[in-house]
């Protein structure tokens, strides 16, 4: 009888961030990280949640007062369960062995944290990474000279640095980490591209999707666009996604209302459904790092328009993939969508190079190397 060589322990990575039931883009990038088939034969991913209780209105959940949005109840014991996170952390580094340390970093209290995990990790002798998302740009700018030394000092820390895309490059080098940087762009899973065509609607269908911040997401952008083509009698319906509660009920009073489906957080099945039914996707944000929806919709075979912020310009390209048009300005959002309601042929086209554009850029296939090339310097170190 031959002997069978034993099989190699696969290295343990931990990512920490918020894992579900909390929804958004760093949470999806965790989740397609974790559950990519070819990645887990050779890495086993553990999960670290971070996630306090929500928040019923996040409307505006940007800056350090953002703690308190939720009021001083929940604020008291989302400080709590961080505590709670924190003391038990070290322990399950340790007991599962854990070989390499991720944390999801963006921006506030929240960056704050992530340092802290770190530290932790770099005491406990792991191999450390540290991926930036959220609002950091803005972080950065709206913080003083002594806030952004330690900021700078926190980047400096882990052994290597996550970064989105090209733009997120010249970020990270501003706040002083150039060595070390990492570009994994978000990505969909291999089969997610759908090259259908869309059917042509008598009513054009538009998806928007409000997330965890829909002020910065541009939604009032959004509805001052919308309301221009209402009055200028050209037809469509909306659907929103995520939307938090007091936001729905201010558009109920719209004097378009019966034109739009609010809904609040859907599961992704049900937010990709919706893609496969919407024409033109709308992303009219103020900031962004790498948006998830954004390739998610183009991927599905939606016409997009967005904002050249944050990877918006490295994600698609201006009237061959999708429409970029500036930022807080309704009057061109409006032009761009009465183009892309009354033009068919122009959405096919767009919808068309967009699949392609994400089947070639940003699925698992596209990715998978680079992850590979984060990862196994930092296992041969050990």
């Amino acid at each position: 009888m031959s002997e069978t060589k034993p099989t190699a322990p696969r290295p343990r990575v931990l990512l920490v961030g918020p894992w579900p039931p909390t929804k958004g883009g760093v949470t999806t990038f965790m989740q397609n990280l974790a559950s990519d088939p070819e990645l887990a034969q050779r890495y086993a991913f553990h999960a670290y949640s971070t996630s306090r209780p929500p928040k019923e209105d996040t409307t505006e959940n940007w800056g350090y007062h953002a703690l308190f949005a939720g009021g001083l109840w929940r604020a008291a014991v989302a400080a709590w369960v961080s505590l709670w996170h924190m003391i038990v952390f070290p322990l399950r580094v340790v007991r599962w062995r854990i070989d390499i340390v991720q944390v999801m970093a963006s921006d506030f209290l929240v960056f704050w944290e992530s340092v802290a995990y770190v530290l932790v990790a770099k005491a406990l002798r792991r191999a450390t990474v540290l991926r930036l998302g959220g609002a950091f740009d803005r972080f950065w700018d709206a913080s003083g000279p002594r806030a952004r030394r330690w900021i700078a000092w926190g980047i400096g820390l882990p052994d290597r640095l996550i970064v989105q895309s090209d733009y997120w490059v010249g970020v990270a080098a501003t706040a002083g980490r150039t060595s070390g940087v990492v570009v994994v762009n978000n990505w969909v899973g291999d089969d997610l591209p759908n090259p259908a065509p869309r059917p042509v609607r008598p009513v054009p269908e538009l998806l928007f999707i409000a997330g965890n911040e829909a002020t910065r997401k541009g939604v009032d952008t959004l509805l001052a666009a919308l309301d221009q083509l209402y009055r200028g009698t050209i037809d469509f319906r909306l659907t929103m996604v995520a939307v938090p509660g007091p936001l729905r009920t201010r558009v109920t009073t719209l004097p378009w209302a019966e034109r739009i489906s609010c809904h609040g957080f859907v599961e992704r099945a049900a937010v990709l459904a919706l893609m496969d039914q919407a024409d033109v996707f709308v992303l009219p944000s103020r900031g962004e790092g790498f948006p998830n929806s954004l390739v998610e919709a183009m991927a599905r075979g939606c016409a997009a328009i967005a904002t050249p912020v944050g990877a918006v310009p490295e994600v698609m390209e201006h009237g061959v993939s999708g429409m970029i048009v500036p930022v807080d300005q309704p009057d061109s959002l409006a032009a761009t969508l009465t183009q892309l309601v009354a033009a068919p042929d122009l959405r096919r086209a767009l919808a068309t190079a967009a699949v392609a554009r994400v089947t070639s850029r940003f699925t698992a296939s596209a990715i998978r190397a680079v992850i590979d090339g984060l990862y196994q310097p930092l296992l041969t170190r050990q």
